[in-house]
């Protein structure tokens, strides 16, 4: 039976399983649905036959992608399934981590920064940007209401990327989680709290930085409904990925596992080599 040209009625009967109840209802009920379904079938078959013309129908590593793909998905409806049917609270859970720790649901202190550098020169040794940045933080000090001081010495002393844009960086930066082990740079600029502060003059590897905040977001106490989402986001994941790994344990074989037939499988192999072996001389 033809369904169109190049449609056949048995690709049809093959595909519809495949396909959910809401879709199966607009087709029964629009025509122009069942013309743009019988179009994707004929593109489908169009696709299949240019692969097989290709030569693709074998290639290796096609089949093992698409081998992969199809375990990917079975895996991920089994797992979609089992937390359906699992059904945790997951709001009651929310809440109940929250309460246990809410030190751990805060937005981390922002800042935006101006940066004033001059880098250490092979051969000179620090003495030479020593000296320099110095001498502009003396020039800083004797002004210090100045508002545009920083900016303009930045674009004149400064050895930063950002020097044009008188040191200043306009991306956000956000605190580090390990303050700690973050460079000197960072833990003093996230020791200054009010805009127009500058930090005291800060030795790194390159050189030797004066850095002057420009703006800051404190950090910021969640409530437990400004953290629930994020909780709940991290709760599907962790139960998915459980779930997952169960799952998967479940199917392993058992440890008492074994061929019945290694002569049948070796030969099944052997056969496949000398087959792959016979296509490569042909090309």
């Amino acid at each position: 039976m033809s369904i169109a040209p190049g449609v056949s009625g048995q690709q049809v009967e093959e595909d519809l399983p495949s396909r959910n109840t809401r879709y199966l209802v607009q087709l029964t009920g629009d025509p122009r649905e069942r013309l743009d379904y019988a179009k994707k079938l004929y593109s489908d078959q169009r696709l299949e036959e240019a692969v097989s013309s290709a030569g693709l129908g074998r290639s290796q590593p096609l089949l093992a992608a698409l081998d992969a793909a199809r375990n990917r998905l079975l895996l991920d409806a089994l797992v979609r399934q089992k937390l359906e049917e699992m059904e945790p609270d997951l709001d009651a859970l929310a809440k109940e981590r929250y309460q246990a720790d809410p030190e751990r649901y805060k937005v981390r202190k922002k800042i935006k920064l101006a940066i004033l550098f001059v880098g250490k020169r092979r051969g000179q040794g620090e003495g030479r940007a020593k000296v320099q940045i110095e001498r502009i933080e003396a020039e800083l000090k004797k002004d210090p209401d100045n508002p545009n001081l920083f900016e303009d010495l930045a674009k004149k002393y400064s050895e930063d990327r950002w020097a044009a844009q008188g040191g200043a960086n306009d991306k956000w930066l956000i605190a580090p989680l390990d303050m700690e082990r973050s460079p000197a740079m960072v833990r003093a600029a996230f020791a200054l709290e009010t805009p127009g502060q500058m930090t005291d003059i800060v030795e790194t590897e390159q050189g030797f930085a004066i850095g002057k905040l420009l703006a800051v977001t404190p950090e910021l106490q969640l409530t437990f409904e400004g953290a629930k989402e994020g909780i709940l986001q991290s709760l599907r994941g962790e139960l998915a990925k459980s779930t997952r790994a169960q799952i998967q344990e479940s199917l392993q074989a058992p440890a008492d596992f074994a061929l019945t037939d290694d002569a049948a499988l070796k030969k099944m192999i052997t056969l496949e080599q000398k087959s792959r072996g016979a296509e490569s001389s042909n090309q």
